[in-house]
């Protein structure tokens, strides 16, 4: 089963397990609430004859996050053997070995069959750029930072003819290149 979660779980997830930090005075802890999220800037464009069926990883997805068409309450946190929730999704998918190792050619043949052409200059530039970093992120393998990372920079390199453009969303991506993605791009689910 070749199944791409980058981009259909990203939003969901990555915004409950980024780790907030502070790189210098000049950057805030959390993204401001009042700034446009680098997410509604670039409509990331999907291949329409893409491979990747959406509910033939149903059953790793509720083992790994628990069940989402139940009224239940969801476990609150990874199942046994795992660090973290993504890491057991990205492991049980194929993107990473149980040694941690993330498996690189997986995800770059996942983005050739996931995005659409105008995207996959920008996906294979963040797959380098995030590929050579360490995070110090909430799950200790730095996979949740990866992903985020991997967010950013897609859409940090979004196609001209798909960014929404605007002076809101200058500013959101000035300050995203000037503080990182630590600031999670994901505003919207920003608890605190």
């Amino acid at each position: 089963m070749d199944v791409m979660i980058l981009p259909v779980f990203l939003i969901v997830f990555i915004a409950a397990t980024a780790s907030p930090a502070v790189l210098s005075a000049e950057c805030p802890q959390r993204f401001p609430k009042e700034m446009r999220p680098l997410s509604s800037c670039c409509t990331v464009e999907m291949n329409p004859n893409s491979s990747y069926n959406y509910t033939e990883g149903d059953p790793i997805i509720n083992k790994c996050f628990g069940d989402f068409n139940s009224s239940a309450t969801r476990p609150t946190g990874p199942p046994s053997g795992y660090d973290c929730e993504l890491e057991c999704l990205m492991i049980e998918f194929g993107y990473m070995g149980k040694d941690k190792t993330i498996n690189k050619d997986k995800i770059v043949k996942s983005i050739e069959d996931e995005y659409s052409a105008d995207f996959q200059e920008a996906g294979h530039k963040a797959i380098e750029i995030c590929m050579g970093r360490k995070y110090h992120t909430s799950c200790p393998s730095g996979i949740d930072g990866m992903i985020e990372c991997f967010a950013v920079q897609m859409m940090l390199n979004c196609p001209a003819k798909h960014w929404s453009g605007g002076e809101d969303c200058k500013e959101t991506k000035q300050l995203i290149d000037k503080c990182g993605e630590v600031l999670s791009i994901f505003a919207d689910y920003d608890t605190d």
